[in-house]
């Protein structure tokens, strides 16, 4: 019986294993292809290729190169870049300065191919290019050519380039500081998604720097800073729906789920006001407990009034005529 049992998983096995057909392989062995999907669908490319895709992140498909790196060949990007491709410089920048696709993680290459694709006017290039030369980073420090290069990206709507400009205007770090000019900018860069330009954006609202004063505005991009992840944001809207703000009333539940989630996130601000509002929810509770009771005790004392005076004889007053 025994024997049958084991004949019968063997058989099995044998079975899954035919079923797997082609994508099985030996023990030991490594498939010299790997399966790459992008926008363009799905192939199988050179292992070799593909290790990392960088990710200029954030939730907006704005705040993602559309030609970030996706495992092409380096020979291929290269010939294409010389036929005067932006799009395959700008990747070739990309292997180089992340060593992507077995080529040498080289910053000066990297710096190289954004140049190329930059002066043919590709605003990720530009960008890129303009943070390095601000860094010194795989070339000479240039932070005029930088502002240069973030002021084109940034025109072309570029929405990193556009905060990065804003906090250039807000700060007067190289260049005038200027309210209007650092809204201007941050106002760019929101629209595309960057949630710190919203909370940038929202507190020149709230606070009429460089804009016209506009409470609700200013918390409609506070709230969507919040969303996206911002923890000054989180709190600062915790806050306003806690005390309110000009005709919006309060809202207790929507000041707790902000501050709780900033609270969450170890923001200290956060953590005291949550730690008011539950402590004087609790006294609140507690009052509203002692009315109950009392109200109680009152129906109590009323319903004995009124049966003391039904058990009661009505006083009668006798009056004698002489």
């Amino acid at each position: 019986m025994r024997t049958h049992r084991i004949t019968r998983a063997l058989a099995l096995l044998a079975m899954l294993a035919s079923a797997a057909g082609c994508n099985a392989t030996r023990t030991g062995e490594v498939s010299p292809t790997i399966r790459i999907c992008d926008t363009s669908g799905c192939s199988e490319r050179d292992r070799a290729t593909a290790s990392f895709v960088p990710d200029d992140s954030g939730k907006s498909p704005l705040l993602q190169d559309p030609d970030r790196y996706a495992g092409e060949s380096a020979q291929d990007l290269r010939a294409a870049a010389e036929n005067g491709s932006a799009a395959a410089a700008d990747k070739l920048g990309q292997m180089h300065l992340y060593g992507l696709g077995g080529t040498p993680k080289s910053a000066a290459r990297a710096a190289g191919w954004f140049r190329s694709a930059a002066d043919a006017g590709h605003p990720w290039a530009q960008y890129r290019l303009g943070q390095m030369l601000a860094d010194g980073r795989g070339v000479t420090a240039d932070r005029r050519r930088s502002l240069e290069l973030m002021e084109a990206a940034a025109a072309q709507g570029h929405p990193l380039a556009a905060h990065h400009l804003g906090l250039l205007a807000q700060g007067g770090k190289g260049v005038p500081a200027d309210a209007a000019t650092a809204a201007r900018w941050f106002a760019v860069a929101a629209e595309g998604g960057v949630a710190d330009a919203q909370y940038n954006l929202g507190l020149l609202l709230h606070r009429g720097q460089g804009v016209e004063r506009d409470l609700y505005q200013g918390l409609q991009w506070m709230r969507r800073a919040a969303e996206n992840g911002n923890l000054q944001a989180q709190t600062a809207v915790g806050r306003l729906y806690l005390t309110g703000l000009d005709t919006m009333g309060q809202d207790v539940a929507e000041a707790e789920t902000w501050l709780g989630i900033a609270a969450g996130r170890g923001d200290a601000a956060a953590k005291s006001l949550l730690a008011q509002l539950r402590k004087q929810r609790e006294k609140d509770e507690d009052f509203r407990r002692k009315l109950m009771l009392l109200q109680a005790e009152t129906e109590r004392a009323w319903a004995s009034a009124v049966l003391a005076s039904w058990l009661t004889a009505p006083r009668i007053d006798y009056v004698v005529v002489w």
